[in-house]
């Protein structure tokens, strides 16, 4: 049973033991309905009756009474009688998820600003990614999967970042625990939240989202189906996570941008190869990106590349031994980039490959005789292009 089910049964439990009749919340006030707030006391005063039905009628009362008995309720929370307490608790919890139901369902239905700013952490939202029907539809579902995170947000990026911290204990806790798939919603909130600038991502925040972006319900979403919107949407906040990647997060920030083919991948991949600290196979994958996404203004990062010796891998293929360095990679984004076979400049071993264009272990020579070579075939290439005409 996953986590929305469980809020909605139990959800649905308070609403049974405070309830004789649930239809009872869609009928007008009785004609006896309680005008002051003495009387509204009075009702509270009741839940501690020794007859069951003085107390459960009284408990219908003010459950129909809703926000307009709130106050009452509250102070009947702090109680002596143990009974006040307990179902002055439940009352509160009822009246307010009936109130956030409706304040959802009003969202959904009426798109004045008035209402729609009632709910948190939708002007950040909006601001960044938009206001439509479908978009709406989401920012409700986000609102039943994480509202304590919403909240959050709409404190403040501090108070979001905690959230996030607290929040991933009980996501790891799901995925160990075998409940590997979240809810579409958990994580759009994750992203929408961890892509805000002010927000501080936890490193296992950053790890669940890698984690949760290769489930098939995100993946049908960002891809497939008919919503063209919400495939939209998904891309620009899965872009803000990726763009504020650094070091170990912006690795997993390029595999995702290369397998669902997002541009703001190119944002890490500059970044890591203008840091001469990066690690070698960070630098890899970046100049992978910048070959599939980029233009010739991203040329002047990858020229320097061709000089950088570091080893990403070394394979045996055909017993012999096949290593790949930062500058062959970079010589073949190079070629790529200019419309150029790699095979014909010396890639014996070169293979294709959807996500990253090559096999990254294959993109490299069996000595250094043929590295250089390859080299040089490349210069003259280049020094051919410089001619006039």
């Amino acid at each position: 049973m996953n986590r929305n089910t469980r809020q909605l049964l139990l959800v649905l439990g308070l609403i049974t033991s405070v309830l004789t009749d649930v239809a009872l919340l869609d009928a007008a006030e009785p004609a006896d309905a309680p005008s002051t707030e003495a009387e509204t006391r009075q009702l509270v005063a009741k839940l501690g009756s020794d007859d069951f039905l003085i107390r459960e009628k009284a408990a219908e009362d003010l459950t129909k009474l809703g926000f307009s008995a709130t106050a009452a309720l509250e102070q009947g929370a702090k109680h002596s009688d143990r009974e006040i307490r307990y179902r002055c608790l439940r009352i509160l919890q009822v009246i307010r998820q009936l109130d956030f139901e409706q304040r959802l369902e009003a969202f959904i239905q009426n798109p004045d600003e008035s209402e729609q700013s009632q709910l948190p952490g939708w002007e950040r939202f909006r601001t960044r990614l938009g206001n439509s029907d479908d978009i709406r539809t989401l920012f409700v579902q986000m609102q039943r999967a994480e509202p304590q995170l919403l909240k959050a947000i709409q404190t403040s990026g501090k108070a979001a970042a905690e959230a996030l911290a607290t929040r991933s204990v009980g996501l790891q806790q799901a995925q160990q625990s075998g409940l590997h798939d979240q809810p579409l919603s958990t994580t759009a909130t994750l992203l929408f939240i961890s892509g805000e600038s002010d927000v501080v991502v936890p490193v296992q925040i950053s790890q669940l989202i890698n984690n949760l972006c290769h489930q098939p319900n995100f993946r049908n979403a960002i891809t497939g189906g008919n919503n063209l919107e919400l495939k939209d949407l998904m891309r620009k906040m899965l872009g803000g996570w990726i763009r504020r990647g650094e070091d170990w997060v912006a690795y997993q920030g390029l595999m995702l941008a290369m397998q669902y083919d997002i541009e703001d991948g190119l944002v890490p991949a500059e970044k890591a190869l203008k840091n001469p600290q990066s690690q070698a196979h960070i630098r890899q994958y970046a100049i992978l990106t910048v070959a599939k996404m980029g233009n010739d203004s991203h040329r002047p990062l990858l020229l320097p590349m061709l000089d950088d010796k570091t080893v990403c891998t070394a394979i045996q293929i055909n017993k012999v031994m096949v290593q790949s360095q930062v500058r062959d990679v970079a010589l073949a984004a190079l070629l790529y980039m200019n419309k150029q076979d790699p095979k014909k400049y010396g890639f014996d071993q070169l293979q294709p490959h959807p996500q990253y264009l090559y096999t990254p272990q294959f993109l490299g020579f069996e000595n250094d005789d043929k590295r250089i070579a390859s080299l040089k075939k490349w210069k003259a290439f280049e020094e051919e292009q410089k001619k006039p005409g």
